[in-house]
């Protein structure tokens, strides 16, 4: 026998809408899900596992009385350096999981007893931006010109990148989330972020963006923390 379970039809459409579907051209597709928004048919466990899969939801939420409140818990910068709190599920998604891998590499470096990261929050935001870039330098053992000694922004950004995890600054390059290729991460939204912490840094660059963009947005980043 199978068993149908009863769902509140708020949080049926609310996933829907947060997985940035059209309610109607959804329901087109898929009528049963208009049945169970229509109290007409219950869904069995099993389809809606299937349905929180579709919509890229913990099965847990569609249990809960209303929807939850998922602002990111950090300034997020869009192009043109207008601050929000809403982003898409996909970059929304990418936050979450670098969090949570985040807050487990600090409860294991904590156990181990190590030190946390001397340059992390060595500046504010009054620090002339002279002094933080030499600061950079000085940490990542660079000297003025060291960019000129390679010919590729390929090359360039190999380099770097090494220098920056060789401090303990974790960097993830991705342009989806995690591996599925079928939630990709668009440029024009998040070119990149970084998650302050005084043990494990991250930052995230968006791998879709070009080579160029990705260097320079390290060296922003770069800034960010020592603030």
């Amino acid at each position: 026998m199978r068993t149908e379970v009863n769902i509140n039809p708020t949080m049926l459409t609310w996933a829907i809408a947060r997985a940035g579907f059209e309610l109607q051209d959804f329901l087109l597709k898929f009528p049963n899900v208009q049945k169970w928004i229509e109290n007409i048919k219950n869904p069995t466990v099993k389809q809606l596992e299937e349905f929180a899969n579709r919509v890229h939801i913990p099965f847990g939420y569609l249990f809960l009385s209303e929807p939850p409140q998922e602002n990111i818990p950090f300034p997020f910068f869009r192009t043109g350096s207008d601050q929000t709190t809403k982003v898409s599920l996909n970059v929304y998604d990418t936050i979450l999981i670098l969090q949570r891998r985040q807050d487990w590499l600090t409860d294991y470096l904590l156990e181990k007893e190590e030190e946390a990261l001397s340059f992390v929050g060595t500046f504010n935001k009054n620090t002339p931006y002279q002094t933080i870039v030499e600061d950079i330098r000085k940490t990542l053992g660079l000297h003025n010109e060291w960019a000129s000694e390679f010919q590729t922004f390929e090359d360039t950004l190999s380099f770097i990148t090494n220098k920056i995890e060789e401090i303990g600054i974790i960097i993830n390059f991705n342009g989806v989330v995690e591996n599925n290729t079928h939630r990709s991460i668009p440029v024009k939204e998040c070119r990149g972020f970084v998650i302050v912490n005084e043990m494990v840094p991250f930052m995230f660059v968006n791998a879709a963006d070009a080579k160029a963009a990705q260097l320079q947005k390290q060296h922003n980043y770069l800034q960010s923390y020592m603030n």
